[in-house]
């Protein structure tokens, strides 16, 4: 996951290159062996020899036994149980927001088979059931229904004239622009620009509901190989996808486990005063949604880059 050739049992793991996503990803393979740990685990014990110790400490019998479900057949409406998930926001809801929309722009080099290509775009949503999936919010709750495969479009655009650069830039405004209706769907656009014969860059919109930095790069390696497989006329060689329903399972199963870890947290946090953070100026009763962009540069001699390693921050959260 680091990509590196050696990890020493004292190597830190954050020095390493992890951030708060690979953190998930590791906290994920724990689990397929049993050891129901949180990525929490990992912030405070970044090295092998101290989350060895750790997990020793929780399980020093061994791990527990995993948890377990009766199968269910799958449902094409289920309801969002989990207040934490994204379809559990009403910020997600919001009608006409481009807040939550995620552009993904590949350039493509050389001879494009089209076909093939809306091949894989086709596999990639009968795949992952997430990307067939609307939300909605019925008797005060959100729901979300999983639809059936279908064929995504993938509209054209021919570019031309000694403007193509700006030509270009205008389709991916429109792109990151067009909000999405979680109700109906797709949650999941795609669109084709053509600066030459030779070259293509796709664009691909996709409600953050349903994909995030993580499932963003497994999206892109899936299609890579849908592509190549509709070129070879081959099946794809892919893991086994896991679908929504399961995990929705998975999660009921835990009930007993949740409620436990309420209940300490509840008692844990029992009587403490709400943070009163000063402000720079009156919070709004209504988020605007408002943002900007603030870049800078450090010089090399400047000691900016030493400055977050006490706290041993993500990169994502520096």
């Amino acid at each position: 996951m680091l990509d590196t050739d050696a990890v020493g049992a004292d190597d830190d793991f954050f020095a390493l290159g992890g951030d708060s996503i690979l953190a998930v990803r590791v906290t994920s393979r724990l689990r397929a062996f049993g050891q129901d740990v949180s990525p929490r685990l990992l912030f405070t014990h970044p090295t092998l020899s101290a989350l060895a110790a750790a997990l020793g400490e929780r399980w020093p019998t061994g791990a527990p036994e995993p948890t377990s479900f009766r199968p269910r057949t799958p449902a094409l409406r289920l309801r969002c149980r989990t207040p934490s998930s994204a379809c559990g926001s009403s910020t997600a809801f919001a009608p006409g927001s481009t807040e939550y929309t995620t552009l993904s722009v590949l350039r493509l080099r050389g001879w494009l088979d089209e076909a093939a290509l809306r091949a894989a775009l086709d596999g990639l949503v009968a795949r992952h059931e997430s990307l067939r999936t609307t939300f909605a919010e019925q008797d005060g709750r959100a729901r979300q229904v999983v639809h059936p495969p279908y064929a995504v479009e993938l509209p054209l655009d021919v570019l031309s004239g000694a403007d193509r650069d700006a030509q270009l830039d205008a389709v991916l405004d429109r792109a990151a622009e067009t909000p999405f209706d979680l109700s109906t769907g797709p949650l999941l656009r795609a669109r084709l620009a053509r600066p030459a014969d030779d070259e293509h860059v796709l664009v691909l919109a996709v409600h953050h509901i349903v994909t995030d930095g993580w499932s963003g790069a497994v999206l892109g390696r899936d299609l890579s190989e849908l592509y190549a497989a509709a070129l070879e006329g081959r099946a794809p060689e892919l893991p086994t996808a896991r679908a929504v329903h399961r995990l929705r399972a998975w999660q009921r199963a835990r009930t007993d486990v949740a409620d436990e870890q309420l209940a300490y947290w509840r008692e844990a946090l029992d009587g403490l005063e709400p943070l009163e953070l000063p402000t720079d100026r009156p919070r709004p009763a209504v988020r605007t949604r408002d943002g900007a962009l603030v870049t800078s540069t450090c010089p090399p001699s400047s000691p900016s880059g030493s400055v977050p390693r006490p706290e041993a921050p993500t990169p994502p959260s520096t």
